[in-house]
């Protein structure tokens, strides 16, 4: 029944019962009289997350077993995030903790919302949905976020020395004793540092670029921009999991006093930053660092890491493609490196400008790239109707290794004029670099499906407070699309209908209903639909 939700263009499940109940030949064919909207909701809680998700693999591997619908290794599995707007929940927010605030990059404003992480696969035939989940923030996000709450009602925003140290105070007063502070820009004074040793609360900072440090055993002091520039080769301590190496420098004396200094580097982009910690071990320093460097990338990794399942998920119903494409979102060596673990060949995902890319052992940047390409290296390539020029350079990404840049200028039609320019990486340097750009192109085959389920589909529109009833409306929303998409595929008439077209008038056709003596039922079709279109090849026996 939920299923109509998106074929039937209902406004929220209330709508469908109204629907149902209006149309003779589906309360018929459902076998039921009437339909409540509580048997709606209870039949839905009564499915979890982990049902649904099951049900989707089974589907998915059905899809597998006929050569129209399979998968190729030719296509491309795509990964990608969308967000649903929740406005009229923000006074119920706290009792889903999945909701929180968005930003609507497409309205640019913030929202209250969710956001929604999902795989799709394409080819240049076909392209269907495959497993989708809402992203809920980690246990340290949320208390976080509760953290916030407490401190909006205090009348703190932290902007000042006094409101840490207010806030500070009152974790103490409640028994909440951070496992440790981070202070940097105006936090990072004296004052505040009295303040957290007479609390007892271990601290680190991150240094402004101008602050001096003397460092013990040399004759002047220096800036921290100066520090950042050391070189000592021998004294780096890599951490591939995190992706980052770390120089010890030891002790100095600044304007809190005695401190002992570590730097760290971010091994793709080379970011370094001058961590300031108080006297203690170099091992105690390290593994303090290490443990802000892993709440960090938690942070940042918890949707990435959700993605990385997704892919798995996808692999494990029967997906084939040999090649899976993402937005620049997800260019981090870490998930790339996950991602071609759970069985990808190669990645293909947009450049990032703040990476360092070696080329012939020399390091440069993406616009540096650009300029040492000679004309002459680019080959005109038609996609769709499109032309594009392409070149290729092998280069190096700390944390990836041996990479192949793709280098694309997309043409005008007429005047084949430069539209725009980007460059892609793709894990895989024997790759060619036009099936690179074609690979890349198919992404955009997931923005049209989130197009399509959010206008057509009822993406997102239930107003349930339960997670399993609103993710379920998700999942229904894909299908439904899904739905069309096979039958469009299996109708050789419809191929060149829109989605849209055969949603309202070959779904939505008027049929007539024969209900025999037996209570044997018999739906007879218009004439025009039979004859012009005829039936998709799952309904003939």
């Amino acid at each position: 029944v939920v299923m109509l939700f998106g074929l039937m263009n209902a406004t929220s499940l209330f709508n469908v019962v109204e629907e149902v109940n209006q149309d003779v030949v589906l309360r018929n064919i459902l076998g039921v009289e009437q339909l409540e909207v509580k048997q709606l909701y209870r039949g839905l809680t009564m499915l979890t997350v982990a049902d649904y998700r099951a049900w989707i693999g089974c589907f998915l591997l059905e899809l597998q077993q006929n050569p129209r619908t399979a998968s190729r290794r030719e296509g491309v599995l795509i990964g990608d995030g969308t967000q649903v707007s929740r406005s009229y929940s923000r006074k119920r927010g706290n009792k889903q903790p999945w909701l929180r605030i968005i930003y609507l990059h497409s309205e640019k404003q913030f929202d209250f919302g969710y956001e929604v992480e999902s795989t799709h696969y394409a080819d240049e035939g076909k392209d269907y949905p495959l497993f989708s989940e809402i992203y809920e923030p980690s246990p340290e996000q949320k208390a976080e976020k509760e953290a916030a709450r407490k401190r909006k009602e205090m009348g703190l925003d932290l902007r000042s020395t006094a409101d840490r140290i207010a806030w500070l105070k009152h974790e103490m007063d409640q028994e909440e004793k951070p496992e440790w502070i981070e202070l940097g820009g105006r936090d990072l004074n004296a004052s505040m540092r009295t303040v957290v040793d007479d609390l007892d609360v271990p601290w680190i900072g991150v240094s402004g670029l101008r602050r001096t440090y003397h460092l013990k055993g040399r004759c002047k002091p220096k800036a921290a921009k100066e520090l950042l520039k050391t070189k000592r080769s021998r004294q780096w301590l890599d951490l591939p999991d995190l992706g980052y190496q770390l120089c010890w420098l030891g002790e100095a004396t600044g304007t809190m006093g005695e401190v002992v200094l570590l730097i760290t580097e971010h091994a793709a982009s080379g970011e370094r930053l001058l961590y300031v910690l108080p006297p203690q071990t170099q091992e105690e320093a390290i593994a303090l660092v290490t443990r802000v460097l892993e709440r960090d990338q938690e942070k940042e990794g918890g949707r990435l890491d959700l993605m990385v399942t997704l892919v798995k998920e996808s692999r494990l119903a029967g997906i084939l493609a040999e090649t899976g494409a993402f937005d620049r979102g997800y260019m981090a060596p870490d998930f790339i490196r996950k991602v071609l673990a759970a069985g990808l060949r190669r990645v293909i995902i947009p450049a990032k400008k703040g990476f360092n890319y070696t080329v012939q052992g020399i390091i440069h940047t993406l616009a540096e790239l650009w300029a040492l390409l000679p004309e002459d290296d680019f080959q005109t390539v038609t996609q769709g109707n499109r032309n594009y020029q392409v070149a290729s350079r092998r280069a190096s990404i700390n944390g990836l290794g041996e990479v192949q840049l793709v280098f694309v200028h997309q043409l005008s039609r007429r005047h084949h004029r430069v539209l725009r320019s980007f460059v892609l990486v793709c894990t895989d340097v024997q790759f060619a670099p036009a099936a690179a750009l074609r690979a890349y192109l198919l992404r955009w085959k997931i923005e049209v499906g989130y197009r399509e389920v959010k206008q057509n589909h009822a993406f997102g529109r239930t107003l349930s407070t339960e997670l399993e009833v609103v993710y379920g409306q998700l999942v229904l929303s894909f299908l439904a699309y899904t739905c069309l998409s096979i039958t469009r595929l299996l109708t050789a008439k419809l191929r060149d209908r829109t989605l849209g077209w055969i949603k309202h008038h070959y779904f939505n056709a008027i049929v007539e209903l024969q209900i025999a003596a037996g209570g044997e039922l018999t739906v007879l079709f218009p004439p025009w639909l039979l004859d012009s279109y005829g039936l998709p090849e799952y309904c003939t026996c």
